[in-house]
């Protein structure tokens, strides 16, 4: 289904707030509870998950397990090492204060004749929709992957980090004119033969074709599009990691830029609690990449605080600031060649060999 109608229509009036974090969100378990019927969702929906605060919400067709699937993907893209904490409690915040809101009906049939659209009852909520069929299917891509993703993305990273967000001048819509071939406000009757994203539902206007776009990069970058590159080709070329990073650099380095927090996993909708090991603690347990404990994510080590890799380049892998030729490679810290005698360009002084790095002398 890709951006919703509902979300298009709020988002951009929701994205101009940045919101300071609390001190922590913690996830409650993930259980399907009833809606009252004196909530106004009960018109639609009778059922709902609640994720760090956050709604996802199902019609009466779409079974438990389709609504704990979709919660679940919902929560790992929050909290990628699944110790219960969210990654990015601003994130969350942004998401609880927009009211961010993931719908599911059974089907697109379902979710047309709802009214769902039709109705101003819910204009103070921040919607994503979400297919009971095309959630988890037994054949084919899951859904859920996405229509979670841009909620979180629009409801919450693109709040708190203007060069997230969907409008023209931000960050992510000068790396997507560029991949578009140049500025279109919606869809153009046709792309220049230079580009390499070429969304094409005419409905799409220049904040949902963003939105479709962060989509595509991280999940590309995460490696969740690699076995579909000829299925998507017609609106996405770079599919892989490699290729986003040979094709589109200026993207790759926006969302692997350790200043934004960006999901660094794909969710397989099985979030469980201590699972992916426990980040921060020194040790690499399960799906952690790295551990360095308090120094992730500072200049001193190739690990992000999320326990994932840094992306590969200069980093201050001793910890001394000057040592600009320490570099990061695939998650290990390396010292370039220095020549005695040569002056240290970051900090003065000249570089001497010691120990194989090039530090800095007075």
């Amino acid at each position: 289904m890709g951006f919703s109608k509902v979300i298009k229509h709020l988002f951009l009036l929701a994205s101009l707030v940045v919101f300071a974090p609390p001190s922590a969100v913690l996830a409650s378990s993930l259980t399907v509870e009833s809606i009252p019927q004196s909530d106004v969702l009960s018109t639609w929906f009778n059922k709902r998950v609640m994720v760090f605060g956050v709604e996802v919400v199902g019609s009466s067709s779409v079974t438990d397990a389709k609504i704990l699937h979709a919660a679940s993907v919902m929560a790992e893209y929050l909290d990628g090492n699944e110790d219960g904490v969210a990654d990015q409690p601003a994130v969350v915040a942004a998401m609880v204060d927009r009211k961010a809101t993931l719908v599911m009906f059974r089907n697109v049939n379902q979710l047309e004749s709802s009214g769902i659209f039709d109705t101003n009852a819910l204009d103070d909520r921040f919607m994503q929709d979400c297919l009971g069929n095309e959630t988890n299917p037994a054949n084919g891509f899951d859904a859920s992957l996405e229509e979670v993703l841009h909620l979180v993305h629009t409801a919450g990273f693109a709040p708190v980090y203007p060069a997230l967000r969907t409008v023209r001048g931000s960050a992510l819509s000068n790396a997507m004119d560029t991949a578009r071939g140049g500025y279109f406000n919606g869809t153009p009757n046709q792309y220049p033969a230079s580009s390499w994203y070429h969304y094409d539902d005419e409905t799409c206007e220049y904040d949902c074709h963003a939105a479709e776009y962060f989509y595509w990069g991280l999940t590309s970058w995460l490696g969740a599009q690699a076995g579909r590159c000829d299925d998507i080709s017609h609106e996405w070329e770079p599919c892989t990691a490699a290729l986003l990073t040979s094709t589109d650099p200026t993207l790759q380095a926006l969302l692997t830029d350790p200043a934004y927090g960006l999901p660094t996993r794909i969710p397989d909708g099985n979030y469980v609690i201590g699972s992916q090991g426990i980040c921060g603690n020194g040790n690499v347990e399960a799906a952690e990449q790295c551990d360095d404990g308090n120094l992730n994510g500072t200049g001193s080590s190739c690990c992000t605080k999320l326990c994932a890799f840094k992306p590969d380049g200069a980093a201050s892998c001793d910890g001394i600031l000057c040592t600009r030729t320490d570099t990061c490679n695939a998650g290990v810290c390396s010292a370039g060649p220095c020549a005695a005698g040569a002056p240290c360009s970051v900090c003065g002084g000249t570089c001497i060999a010691q120990a194989g790095a090039c530090e800095c002398q007075y």
